[in-house]
Formats: structure tokens, sequence, C-alpha cells
């Protein structure tokens, strides 16, 4: 076990990572998954024991729809026939548990239970090792209750965005100048550790290629880079290769054949990771990142840019840019790929506070808004893995940095 480096004690997890199959994220991307549309049997297959709300939900529509009704939850505004409730806030206690919840709640995912017990969703709080910074994670029922919550990573800083692993565990990025990624299982209570092999920088989010056996990673720089991390032996993350990209050659700054170059000091005691290579590529403000339709697609937020990476073709394109006065979606940040209906789920920081979905075409389309938030930020949207719920946060809420966390009840599309 300690081999594998992963914190995981759970053997039937270890041996399934190792044969390459992904359980417990519900890590949905088609190049990066098992191919299939059902979240629970990409994410493992697990049956659960608990009753299934698929059998009541109403029939999904072919694509997302905008919000028009107030859900009476803390200023959310969802799709007609949608519901949402307060999962959790900061200070106070998650349902029933004896779990206090920390502030500034960023990135996340969803997890299926590895017993087939419901579902779990790790959230980052970015905020100082004092203050509760860190991952805390929650446990709830195919039904949306919650059974438990706790605390998975402590004494850290500025926890960001992440990533969610096949293997089941939360990748959470610091993000400062000195920052490094941690892995912890949402399952077991303070179960971080340190991977300094992934970089020493300001980590904003990560993103794990199982096919490609690679993660890649973004720097919240405004001339921050674009990293690739490849392991010395998968899925071990205790020792590796990083490098930066180099694009070149497109019709537009950043896009075009990406050669990948090794950064010679990972652990930036010589010099800043993004300052080894002056030939690597800036990209202003590295924020989420995601897998789906056989690309790493990322956001950068002071150019307001979504980007598509090819892995199999080396190329990078724009997916988005926004422009005009009053632009749909602006504020680009945390990123969710939703696979059953092709599209990613982009979180605004600023903005009009909206989660916006944005199609492969560049087409975007608002599906939820947080009214009365003013200097805050949505963070963290998730679709759980039997697809009857969203998570997603507003990290400073509406009045004296009280984050607030939601759970939200629809109809999903299905493309």
């Amino acid at each position: 076990m300690a081999a594998r480096n992963v914190p995981d004690t759970d053997r039937r997890r270890l041996l399934a990572a190792l044969a390459g199959a992904p359980v417990g994220a519900a890590f949905l991307a088609a190049g990066c998954s098992s191919g299939s549309n059902d979240p629970v049997s990409a994410a493992g297959g697990a049956s659960t024991t608990r009753s299934n709300p698929t059998a009541t939900r109403p029939v999904a529509p072919t694509f997302w729809t905008k919000p028009t009704v107030d859900s009476g939850a803390d200023g959310l505004m969802v799709p007609e026939g949608w519901s949402a409730s307060v999962l959790a806030r900061t200070g106070e206690k998650v349902a029933s548990t004896d779990y206090t919840w920390s502030p500034s709640p960023d990135g996340a995912a969803t997890f299926s239970d590895p017993d087939g017990d419901g579902w779990w969703v790790a959230i980052n709080h970015e905020t100082g090792p004092g203050e509760g910074g860190g991952a805390s994670a929650i446990h709830l029922t195919d039904d949306g209750e919650v059974m438990a919550a706790h605390r998975i990573l402590g004494g850290t800083a500025l926890n960001c965005a992440g990533g969610a692993t096949p293997w089941g565990t939360w990748l959470s990025g610091e993000e400062f100048d000195q920052g490094r990624i941690w892995e912890a299982d949402p399952t077991i209570a303070n179960s971080g550790e340190p991977r300094p092999a992934l970089g020493v920088f300001k980590h904003e989010a990560a993103a794990v290629d199982e096919p490609g056996k690679a993660l890649y990673l973004t720097e919240d720089q405004p001339d921050g880079r674009f990293y690739r991390f490849t392991p010395s032996s998968w899925p071990n993350l205790g020792s590796g290769t990083l490098e930066v990209a180099k694009v070149s050659g497109g019709d537009t700054d950043g896009t075009g054949s990406v050669q990948w170059l090794e950064v010679p000091d990972p652990s930036a005691a010589s010099e800043a990771t993004r300052a080894q290579v002056g030939e690597s590529t800036a990209y202003a403000g590295g924020e989420g990142l995601a897998l789906g339709a056989g690309k790493v697609f990322f956001s950068t937020k002071l150019d307001n840019t979504v980007w598509a990476y090819d892995p199999k073709a080396a190329t990078m394109s724009i997916v988005y840019r926004a422009s005009g006065d009053d632009p749909v979606l602006s504020g680009v940040d945390n990123l969710w790929w939703d696979d059953s209906s092709k599209s990613l789920l982009v979180a605004e920081d600023g903005g009009n506070m909206e989660l916006v979905a944005l199609a492969l075409d560049g087409s975007v389309t608002p599906i939820l808004r947080v009214d009365g938030h003013d200097g805050s930020e949505l963070t963290g949207p998730t679709v759980s893995p039997n697809r009857g719920f969203m998570t997603l946060s507003s990290q400073r809420g509406a009045a004296d940095g009280i984050g607030v966390t939601w759970l939200v009840k629809g109809a999903f599309p299905i493309a």
C-alpha cells in the first residue's frame, strides 16, 4: 500500500486502480472514462442499497434551460421544475452532523461511495490554515440526505480548485507561490498527503487523463503556465516528470501546436517554475480544468477564455472567449464536464454570478444564478454520480463572508 503512495486503506480500490478501473470519482469524459454515458457505471458500477430518485424524476430535456424561479434557498435562481436547499453554511453544523462548515468553499468533485451507499462531495476551503483551510467532504444518500461530514485535509492554505482521480481521491491545489497539490480520500477523515512532485507554484486545478497516464495542472498567475505531469509509475504520484507547454503556430496567441518541455526544478528552489523554461507559453490566470470529448479544457480569467487541448493531436484551440459589452459568460472560473449533455458547466467569478452551460460550438446557456451575493463568486459546480443533484457554492455569500453551499435537484439534460 505504501508503495502506491495513495491515501487509501481499502484494498479493493487499490486493486481496481492498479487494474485501470475508474473507481470512486464521478469522472466523466470521452477518451478519459469508461465510455459509458451512465455516471454510476462510469464511476465504478456500484449499485446502492438506498432508494433511487430517478424513478420519479421528470423527463430530462435535451439541453439546459435558463433560471427563472427563485428557489427560496439564499438567493439561488433555478430553472422551472427544479428545487434547491442549503447543504452547508460557513460557521454552522452540516445538517444533523457535528461537523462545522469552514469558510470560503471553492473547487469540488463528486464520488460514488465505494460500498455502494450513496455518494460523496469533496469541497475545498480557500482560506488560511488557522481559519479552516483545506478540504471537507459530505456523504449523502442517493436521495440527497446528509449521512456524514468530516474534514479530509487540514493545515493547508488557500485551497482553491483541484480535481478528482479515477481511483477515488481528491487532488486539492494550494493557490499561493509555494503551493502544492495534496491528495485526500473523501471517505476518510484527515487523509491528506502532499504530492510535491507535481510542482511547487500557485496551483489552481488538476485533471487526470487516465488513458494518457498524465495529469494536467493550471497556474493562477497573470503569466501562469499550463503543465503536464507524467508519473514514473502509474498511478503513483510520488515521482515523475513535470513539463510545461510551448504553444505556437496558431492564428491567436496561445493556440496551435503544443510541445512539452521539462521543468528542470519542480520544487522551485532555484526560481519559479513558470520562469524556468523561457520559450514556454504564458496563459493569463489559469483557473478550472475538466476533461471531456477527448480534450483537456481549462479557463483563464484575465482574458475570459476557455481553451481546449487535444492530447492526441497535440494542438491547442479556443472554445470560448468573451466579447462585447455584456457577454452572457464572463469571469470564467471553475469547470465541470457534463458528459450526458456534452457541455462544460462554467462558474462565474463576477459577471452576474451565473453557472453557464458552454457547448462545444461555443454557445452558452445560463442555468443557475445567485442574486444578492455581490462581491462573492460561484465555485465548485458538480453533478452527483446518480445524476439526481448538483452542488455549487457562493464562496463569500451574501454578507460577512458567510459562504453557502447548495444542493440542487432537477431534470438534467441528456444530449
